[in-house]
């Protein structure tokens, strides 16, 4: 799989940076919630790492439409898959 510059590539390190911070916040013995830290930036980092792969495969499909045919927002940016959604179209893909 070829990588694309810009959007695929700034999605993919974000889910680096998630998983590492995962593993810092768990490694960290008096912070408290490690394990719920651990967890949330776990699920970001698969999140995002699926949006990078659809990003390449299928381009930008992996947002929310309405039945209007425009995107459904949230906070004013494009409301994309979330991570069950992305394993169930990861599923189907193949």
């Amino acid at each position: 799989m070829k990588l694309r510059k810009g959007k695929t590539k700034s999605i993919l390190d974000a889910s680096i940076d998630s998983a590492l911070l995962a593993v810092e916040i768990y490694n960290k013995p008096r912070t408290t919630f490690r394990s719920e830290g651990f967890i949330a930036m776990m699920i970001i980092a698969w999140t995002r790492l699926f949006h990078a792969y659809f990003n390449v495969t299928i381009g930008d499909k992996y947002y929310y439409k309405k039945k209007n045919g425009r995107y459904d927002t949230v906070d004013g940016e494009r409301k994309a898959w979330e991570l069950s959604t992305c394993i169930k179209k990861y599923g189907n893909h193949w």
